[in-house]
């Protein structure tokens, strides 16, 4: 957590790093490293740190007053906490997602309050924000780029973002067969996180319950956040039948 206030000694640790498999040979989500590399592509690129460009160029124009990476420290405590809850995991779920945080499960959740996690720049883990301005965000992605009279996005880069660049394989971290854009999780005809019969849908998984995408079928944005943990329970299929009856009823 200290190091998340060094972002170069971060992408010096990354660069360093042996390969494990050869590029492009393998699927393999990548929840948290991959966000620095991307930061770091901003900085150099733009001169700004992503948290800047995306005030600059998303937040206000959009008119969203919380959604940004972290928050200042005076509103770290208005941040909903995340919380254990459920079953205790079993051990192929529980390694799977030692691969996925660098850390196990539990203290994953225990990391992600703590004030050095909530006011830093991660960018692929700390976005905080509300489920109405999540949405507004993937509105703007739906109506072509536009928001508010303004135009925020150019729509090729909408559709760089969201075309499909893997093909159903099997994700070696998630260990469950994903379709990626350069952006997003996209949707399928089958099982996939937004219901069934969105193979035109995109958005992405956070840290496990929560979920914003956007369906352009079905012409709807959708957030759903939830700070308990249940990965292995009950709730969680309740949790999904949510995106199941959504996809089912707007058609």
């Amino acid at each position: 957590l200290d190091l998340l206030s060094d972002p170069s000694t971060l992408v010096n640790i990354l660069c360093d790093a042996p390969l494990v498999a050869s590029p492009g040979r393998k699927l393999q989500y990548h929840s948290i490293t991959g966000g620095f590399i991307l930061g770091e592509i901003v900085k150099r690129v733009t001169g700004k740190d992503i948290r800047a460009y995306l005030q600059k160029n998303f937040a206000r124009p959009l008119g969203l007053d919380q959604f940004d990476f972290g928050v200042p420290d005076k509103l770290v405590n208005d941040v909903a906490p995340n919380v254990t809850t459920g079953m205790k995991l079993i051990k192929p779920v529980y390694n799977a997602f030692q691969r996925a945080f660098g850390v196990d499960f539990y203290s994953a959740i225990e990391m992600s309050n703590d004030p050095r996690f909530l006011t830093a720049i991660v960018p692929s883990a700390n976005i905080v924000t509300t489920a109405d301005q999540a949405c507004r965000f993937f509105q703007m992605l739906l109506d072509n780029g536009q928001a508010n009279g303004k135009q925020i996005c150019d729509p090729r880069t909408i559709w760089h973002a969201t075309h499909e660049q893997s093909y159903g394989e099997v994700d070696s971290v998630i260990l469950f067969p994903f379709r990626y854009s350069m952006g997003f999780m996209l949707g399928s005809r089958r099982a996939n996180p937004y219901g069934p019969r969105t193979e035109n849908a995109f958005g992405h998984l956070g840290f496990t319950n929560v979920v914003a995408w956007a369906d352009p079928d079905r012409d709807i944005s959708c957030c759903i956040m939830t700070p308990g943990k249940p990965v292995m329970d009950l709730p969680v299929l309740h949790w999904l039948n949510i995106m199941r009856t959504i996809a089912k009823r707007c058609r």
